[in-house]
């Protein structure tokens, strides 16, 4: 078939090759488009970037607003081990731009520091730790070093302080420092003993070389050696446990004194059984132990009965073999350490072992204290509370029940001790005063344990 265009004669296609052709067309159109867009595309009109999730918009506000400020004491191989890597992706090094909290202990600190990667939480902390004594809570070194410069320098927890505020360093607080002051004390005193035993050897042989007792006649030796107190250790008490072929009589007293310390002399004595002996006796076969029980008597009312009532008195009382003392004040620390239920209020809390306060606490009420017959009353009904419901058991179990022997032994041991603590006043301490050389209590603990 021939047709007209433009006035010519013109061969007609095929119509299979017309749809090749109208396919390639649409090839290249769709290609063209596509590059086109692709060519216009520019930094306005690419897709919004990923957006920040609610939990790193959290983590950046804390770190805003706990970043720590001011300067710290940092051992450097703790930190950089504490940094190296994310303890739970091993990503690393983190960063202490992302520290989001900070706990203070003493000069130490832990910081939380924040993962880039995985968002977790790592516990950086700026000083190595040790344990405090065989069983003994872990402490910072660098809290320890600082008691132990103290020590050395003689100055006291105002003066570091003060000298750690001018650094803008965290301060330390007088409980931390006490604790590790003692820790640092007990670690010198066995230092100290250590070393005086082994120049007290190195002596003795120079001694024994140079034949130097030769000049020393043995009258005058033995005066030398009775010069120097003896060592005496602290008596060994023992405590007694319940015994169930006994029936215990528990005998409630208490003293006033007229004053305090080593001289105090009783103006009030006041007792009362806890429980009527006579009926109790007739039931049971048993043996009778007398306890005589006070609260706070370990440290104070035993102490003063023997004391006045002078060696006479403790002779005759050691010999009624049935007769022991307690302290009521140990068998409430005892029961507040356990947490016991019976003396838990409805909010969960729990009194101090002082009587006037377990006294509150059981019976919301008060009573006239430091009266001896008053504080007799009120620890024989808090001991006959139905609510602690105290079985005689778990009274002699918590109450360090120990012989009259003992008890008299302890004394002398205190007083002798008092009697050489005064004898060193004014040249090894001297009360009252911030600079001398040691305190009382570290001649008491020290010197003549």
């Amino acid at each position: 078939m021939r047709q007209v265009a433009f006035g010519k004669w013109k061969r007609s296609k095929p119509e299979k090759e017309t749809k090749v052709e109208r396919l390639h067309e649409g090839f290249k159109t769709w290609n063209a488009k596509m590059k086109l867009q692709y060519d216009n595309i520019s930094k306005e009109n690419e897709p919004p970037a990923k957006r920040m999730t609610r939990a790193r918009e959290q983590n950046k506000a804390k770190r805003k607003a706990n970043l720590p400020q001011g300067s710290r004491l940092v051992d450097l191989e703790t930190r950089t081990d504490g940094l190296k890597e994310c303890s739970f992706c091993h990503y690393g090094p983190l960063s202490l731009g992302n520290v989001i909290e900070e706990q203070h202990s003493g000069l130490a600190s832990t910081f939380t520091v924040i993962c880039s990667q995985c968002n977790a939480e790592n516990t950086i902390k700026t000083s190595k730790e040790h344990r405090s004594g065989a069983r003994g809570p872990l402490t910072f070194d660098v809290n320890t070093r600082a008691a132990l410069g103290c020590l050395h320098t003689g100055v006291g927890n105002t003066h570091l302080n003060n000298l750690l505020s001018i650094l803008t360093v965290p301060a330390l607080n007088s409980s931390t420092f006490k604790n590790q002051e003692r820790e640092a004390g007990k670690a010198i005193g066995l230092e100290a003993k250590s070393s005086c035993q082994q120049f007290r050897n190195l002596e003795r042989e120079e001694a024994i070389e140079n034949d130097i007792t030769a000049a020393i006649t043995e009258q005058q030796q033995e005066q030398y050696e009775n010069a120097v107190p003896k060592y005496t250790s602290r008596p060994t008490v023992q405590k007694e446990t319940f015994d169930d072929s006994k029936f215990y009589h528990f005998v409630l007293f208490d003293i006033e004194t007229n004053s305090t310390g080593k001289s105090a002399e009783g103006c009030q004595l006041a007792a009362m059984d806890r429980a009527s002996i006579d009926s109790a006796s007739t039931r049971s076969t048993k043996p009778v132990c007398t306890i005589l029980a006070g609260h706070n008597a370990a440290t104070f009312d035993i102490l003063i009965l023997l004391r006045n009532g002078g060696e006479n008195f403790i002779a005759e009382l050691s010999s009624i073999s049935s007769i022991r003392f307690a302290d009521t004040l140990t068998l409430m620390k005892s029961l507040i350490k356990s947490k016991h239920s019976s003396i838990q209020n409805a909010e969960g809390k729990f009194p101090k072992p002082g009587q006037s306060s377990v006294y509150e606490h059981l019976f919301q009420a008060t009573f006239d204290a430091h009266d001896a017959l008053e504080d007799v009353i009120a620890l024989r009904r808090i001991l006959l509370s139905p609510r602690l419901a105290l079985s005689d058991e778990m009274l002699v179990n918590r109450s360090s029940v120990i012989s009259v022997k003992d008890a008299a032994e302890d004394l002398k041991y205190l007083d002798n001790r008092h009697h050489r603590l005064l004898s060193f006043r004014g040249k090894l301490y001297n009360p009252g005063h911030a600079d001398s050389p040691i305190k009382q209590s570290i001649a008491e603990k020290n010197c003549w344990q």
